[in-house]
């Protein structure tokens, strides 16, 4: 079956090409019109939750834009998915399995679903104007935790509780303070007051007694405080045995001034301006800092970035500028990275980093060591052009202790595998 879908792939495009009709000369205007005369090829294609049905975006009939078209294992003749299909479609890629793979998790319209396969038993877990997200299986498939705001949350598949598990705050907050030291006037006429009037006197006593009590009363346990800086968190995850938390604190804001794009074909008939980046050459835009929270310890650790194999390299270019060469180098400064994914193992022993240079030169697969707390390296790819290409962010683990990628290392994009506990390398594809 997937033969013969590979191949209804390869031949749509010459089946969608189509000279110009009354036009023996191919004049700029014509050719300009692209894909109106040339046709399309159908792109996109994802799997349905099914297994059986697969999606694609096409436009066989030059309409203003494509559309959701989709084939089945069963009829190959491709449909035009409707309204209600379009509104109810569930993204095979977007299912989370527990470990067995007797149940998945997913989020739909902001809300998280729990399903058991072997019941075919649907379970909405939240039901809010709140947007939930980013659902997986965690404490050793016991509970199911999802991102809620900035913080994450478990729910317990066998009572339903929920708990909240992080408390990002911005900062420590204010601290309680003592009541200021009255003048000595003041003071006097307090004492006066709580000495004559047995209202105020009684009042006060019973404030006294009232706080007293609550003092007596048995602390409750909060949330260790992970404190932001004001930052934005991004990219929180949790180990499978619940452990572990990992997340990522962005600071976001360029130094440089924007540049200004006017706009001269408007509805209005004035030309607006468009906000565009600023000059090539200005300094990053965000910076990033990672961290992981041990639960049991109740401690963060902070995960620094300098000791990464080429973290201080600079790239090529910087040879034909003399004054920034010896500048560079003698500062010797860590290069600002971008952590672009994170993935636990499936039993929660390892966490892999995938780490971007902002310069776009170096990309680097980093091993989190729970012991040490240090990154030890996995893979690196340097390229004085620029790293990138298709599949690279295409990652993830094929058991408790091997890892997939896919690397441009040889030249062209291949996929390989690499044992994270001895750091061997196997190519998959030539």
């Amino acid at each position: 079956m997937l033969k013969l879908i590979a191949g209804f792939f390869l031949l749509l495009p010459t089946l969608s090409f189509a000279q110009p009709k009354n036009n023996s000369t191919l004049s700029i205007e014509y050719i300009m019109q692209d894909p109106k005369w040339i046709g399309t090829s159908p792109s996109s294609p994802f799997w349905a939750d099914d297994g059986h049905t697969l999606y694609f975006n096409w436009n066989p009939e030059n309409a203003p834009s494509d559309s959701l078209y989709f084939i089945t294992s069963k009829n190959k003749t491709p449909q035009k998915a409707s309204v209600t299909q379009k509104s109810e479609i569930l993204r095979a890629g977007s299912l989370n399995y527990n470990k067995n793979r007797t149940a998945y998790v997913y989020s739909q319209n902001g809300d998280i679903f729990y399903k058991d396969i072997k019941s075919n038993k649907l379970q909405q877990i939240t039901n809010t104007v709140e947007h939930e997200s980013n659902p997986s299986f965690s404490f050793n498939d016991k509970r199911i935790v999802y991102a809620a705001g900035q913080n994450l949350f478990s729910w317990d598949i066998s009572t339903g509780e929920i708990m909240q598990l992080t408390n990002f705050q911005a900062s420590e907050g204010s601290k309680e303070t003592t009541t200021p030291k009255l003048p000595k006037q003041e003071e006097w006429l307090k004492n006066d007051q709580l000495l004559y009037m047995e209202i105020l006197k009684e009042r006060k006593e019973k404030q006294e007694q009232a706080k007293a009590y609550r003092d007596n009363l048995p602390k409750r346990k909060e949330l260790k405080k992970l404190i932001t800086g004001g930052n934005r968190v991004s990219r929180q995850s949790i180990s499978a045995d619940g452990r572990y938390i990992s997340y990522t604190t962005i600071k976001t804001g360029r130094s440089g001034k924007a540049t200004i794009i006017p706009d001269f074909v408007t509805e209005s008939g004035f030309t607006t301006d468009i906000p565009g980046r600023t000059k090539v050459g200005d300094g990053p835009s965000s910076s990033s800092d990672f961290f992981v929270y041990d639960m049991i310890a109740d401690t963060v650790f902070s995960i620094k970035m300098d000791s990464i194999e080429g973290i201080r390299d600079l790239p090529d270019y910087v040879k034909d500028y003399p004054d920034q060469l010896k500048e560079r180098t003698k500062k010797n400064e860590v290069r600002p990275v971008n952590i672009v994914q994170t993935s636990w193992s499936p039993n929660g022993s390892y966490l892999v980093l995938d780490i971007r240079a902002q310069d776009n030169k170096d990309r680097w697969i980093m091993l989190w060591n729970s012991q040490s707390n240090q990154l030890e390296l996995l893979d690196r790819q340097r390229n004085e052009a620029w790293i990138g290409g298709p599949g690279l962010f295409n990652l993830g683990w094929v058991d408790d202790s091997h890892l997939y990628y896919q690397s441009e290392q040889s030249g062209y994009s291949h996929l390989y595998t690499i044992n994270v506990s001895n750091k061997q390398k196997k190519a998959l594809t030539t």
